[in-house]
């Protein structure tokens, strides 16, 4: 599964809602989070693209939905 939020940085050109203030943004993503997580099987995997805007905000909430230890690894691509 793969998620695609928005960065939230208030300048990308899609159709939702890039703007969001960070408790929103948090609300918007965990409740995504907890769906995705419900529809994954026992070993199932989720790839979420962030930029560095959001990704730490982040992986504290995947940390708490997912748990610490379901973590596998980041990549960083220039």
């Amino acid at each position: 599964m793969k998620l695609d939020p928005p960065y939230n940085t208030g300048n990308d050109g899609f159709k939702y809602n890039d703007s969001f203030n960070q408790s929103s943004w948090l609300t918007f993503m965990k409740n995504r989070l907890t769906i995705a997580k419900n529809l994954l099987t026992e070993t199932g995997t989720i790839y979420v693209q962030l930029d560095h805007n959001q990704v730490h905000y982040a992986k504290v909430l995947m940390d708490e939905i997912f748990g610490p230890n379901n973590f596998q690894r980041d990549y960083m691509v220039k």
